[in-house]
């Protein structure tokens, strides 16, 4: 069974993380990059969200008996296959995850 206090905890999470990157993604991109306090802070909050929406996908997909994916960007995929999200945005999503695995790698 899923649970969805868990779900609504970890989407409050997700909000919480929107809500502190908001203001420093109305700042200029090169001042973002130019301070590593302000560029590490951006990445670590892309981290999280990424992180707790593939919680979440995990989540939904061990409880549902969905087949367990073979990677992160996979649970994004797998959730859109059983139409708990919508194909289009579970491969839009899912790509952004694998754009900032290789760019946090080739850090």
């Amino acid at each position: 069974m899923i649970d969805t206090q868990l779900i609504q905890q970890k989407t409050a999470d997700i909000k919480g993380y929107l809500s502190e990157l908001d203001p420093l993604l109305k700042e200029e991109s090169r001042k973002i990059i130019d301070d590593n306090l302000k560029l590490r802070s951006v990445e670590r909050l892309f981290q999280l969200i990424v992180d707790t929406a593939i919680d979440i996908n995990t989540h939904i997909i061990t409880r549902s008996g969905f087949p367990v994916p073979e990677d992160y960007y996979s649970t994004f995929t797998e959730l859109g296959k059983n139409k708990v999200l919508e194909m289009y945005f579970a491969q839009k999503i899912g790509d952004q995850d694998y754009r900032r695995k290789r760019i946090f790698e080739n850090d």
